[in-house]
């Protein structure tokens, strides 16, 4: 750039500010395409470092209705409440509470047109499948559980073990091991 001084002539001026305004608006593409590179570089770190359980918990702290398909070929329907070590839980309205092992979840969907989740973060889980269904022997509620064969067993909860389960079904008990279970639905 030349040196400008007072007695310089008006178009001197001009192309000095027009080279001014060139400068500042290339300045504006290099920034902008940096930052769309930034934010992209970003996004992609963020993909790769989710994780299941951080999809459920955007899922679940969304409050964002689920479909939840399982090895034994059923679909739940609901929202995502609680996240154990083996399991999610489910809250389906009118129906009641899913406990859907993990194991068994081969696909997750969320409700149409809901923002994408991509799980890039620590999730604190609660307890396993045992232990919650432990605490409701005392209600003894009725509860079915679905077997990864496609099999299911209904009846009353009499207790739930390190790795069994066991329901009051008429006369007789019914043993399940717990990881048989698909999932379970309490009304």
């Amino acid at each position: 750039m030349d040196r400008v001084d007072a007695s310089d002539s008006p178009e001197q001026f001009l192309r000095l500010e027009t080279e001014l305004r060139e400068l500042t608006d290339r300045q504006r593409v290099i920034d902008a395409v940096e930052s769309r590179r930034r934010e992209a570089f970003l996004r992609r770190q963020a993909a790769e470092s989710g994780t299941f359980a951080g999809v459920l918990q955007d899922l679940g702290e969304r409050r964002a209705l689920v479909a939840v398909s399982t090895i034994d070929r059923h679909q739940l329907r609901g929202i995502i409440r609680t996240i154990g070590t083996d399991f999610v839980s489910l809250r389906a309205p009118g129906v009641g509470a899913y406990l859907v092992m993990l194991g068994a979840v081969t696909a997750v969907r969320a409700e149409p047109d809901a923002a994408p989740s991509i799980g890039d973060r620590v999730v604190s889980v609660g307890a396993s499948l045992g232990a919650v269904l432990g605490e409701l022997v005392a209600d003894h509620p009725t509860v079915t559980i679905h077997t990864l064969s496609g099999d299911h067993v209904e009846g009353e909860l009499r207790s739930s073990g390190l790795d069994v389960v066991s329901l009051r079904t008429g006369t007789s008990t019914t043993y399940v091991p717990i990881e048989a279970v698909s999932h379970c639905s309490i009304p």
